[in-house]
């Protein structure tokens, strides 16, 4: 197994075959000749063949500072004339405009208006008279007031008279049918239903709840209730007799 020997300067490989190789003759360590001329002798830190440190560059404070007079150029030995510079100020600003002033207020009569709007004269009077107004209703009559009594030689005003009241006749009740209550007390008392008919309907409600829920089991007992209260009951819900 060739192991391939490697240049320090520039980490490539000698190819020593093809390439010219330089070996340092303090450490021993191969370089392509190239490489050795252009860093003028060993890469290897140390080495007593590699060249000589760079002399550091010192710097002082005088360096930085600005010279008190600047010096004047010279070419072919004649000094170059500097221009002179003068303090310049920029032109000042041009005037702001000023407005003219109003015109004087005089009279200004507007325009005529045009034909097209000038109103039309009344028409002519003739013997014709205008249709009379519509009918209007007479006034409502004043107030009636009660005599006026006095109460110590003075007199004291009576309260006015309200208007009479009109009279709304009462109300005609219709009043249920005993013959019906008594009908579907007899047919469909199992399911309440004259109490439904006569405005009872807790009564009616408990009946029909009796019957539905035991499957007509019990349709018996609300149907003898239902014949207890045809015979019985003669007023509706309202207290109305049944006729």
């Amino acid at each position: 197994m060739t192991v391939d020997v490697i240049c320090p300067y520039c980490n490539c490989a000698i190819d020593e075959a093809q390439e010219s190789v330089q070996a340092c003759a303090a450490c021993g360590t191969r370089h392509h000749a190239e490489c050795w001329q252009d860093n003028n002798g060993c890469t290897v830190y140390g080495c007593t063949a590699a060249p000589p440190d760079e002399p550091k560059l010192t710097v002082q404070t005088t360096d930085f500072a600005r010279p008190a007079v600047q010096p004047t150029p010279m070419f072919m030995g004649q000094p170059v004339p500097q221009p002179v510079t003068a303090n310049y100020a920029p032109p000042p600003p041009p005037p702001r405009p000023v407005p003219p002033p109003p015109p004087a207020s005089t009279s200004y009569a507007p325009p005529p208006p045009p034909p097209w709007q000038v109103p039309a004269p009344p028409p002519a009077a003739t013997g014709y008279a205008p249709p009379p107004a519509p009918y209007a209703p007479p006034p409502p009559p004043p107030p009636q007031y009660a005599p006026q009594m006095t109460f110590g030689g003075y007199a004291v005003p009576a309260p006015p008279v309200p208007p009479p009241m009109a009279f709304h006749p009462p109300m005609q009740v219709r009043s249920k049918s005993r013959t019906t209550f008594i009908l579907l007390g007899i047919f469909l008392g199992a399911f309440g239903a004259h109490n439904f008919y006569a405005g009872y309907k807790g009564r009616a409600i408990a009946q029909l709840a009796i019957t539905i829920c035991t499957v007509f089991i019990c349709s018996i007992i609300s149907w003898i209730w239902a014949i207890v209260e045809v015979c019985i009951v003669d007023r509706d819900a309202r207290g109305i007799s049944m006729t």
